[in-house]
């Protein structure tokens, strides 16, 4: 839970300092410079994955810290991905964000709770992480 609250509280301070950026770091006239855009979403992915994990764990709500975590964790999830949101398409930002969280809470899963893949889910995970790196890489879509 301090954790979350560290990267809420980095967000906060990358935030003001995109207030004072210089005109020449930003990105297509938007309020966020490019790098800001995808820290302040690789910082949404991972509180997501945080919720997720949480989840899973408590119990069906059953249990106060998981449940605590699941929801405060959900909640900055959505809040840092409404930044990249005002500079990126919505769609490329939830494809990325959707995409990255499916296969680090399937690796959570595997590696902490002994979580079996078979050969389906693996090729299925890579066609995810292929399809997000497409995407970024030769979308126009996506702002460089």
């Amino acid at each position: 839970m301090l954790g979350l609250a560290n990267g809420l509280s980095l967000a906060r301070r990358l935030w003001q300092a995109a207030q004072r950026a210089p005109q020449g770091l930003l990105c297509k006239d938007s309020v966020l410079p490019l790098y800001l855009t995808y820290l302040l979403l690789i910082l949404a992915i991972i509180a997501e994955v945080i919720a997720t994990t949480a989840l899973a764990r408590s119990g069906s709500f059953t249990r106060l810290v998981p449940s605590v975590i699941t929801v405060v964790g959900y909640v900055a999830a959505f809040w840092l991905l409404s930044f990249p949101i005002r500079v990126l398409p919505t769609g490329i930002v939830y494809a990325i964000w959707s995409g990255v969280g499916i296969v680090l809470i399937t690796g959570i899963s595997w590696a902490w709770y002994g979580q079996k893949l078979d050969m389906a889910a693996i090729i299925g995970l890579a066609l995810i992480m292929l399809g997000v790196a497409v995407v970024n890489v030769f979308s126009k879509t996506v702002v460089h």
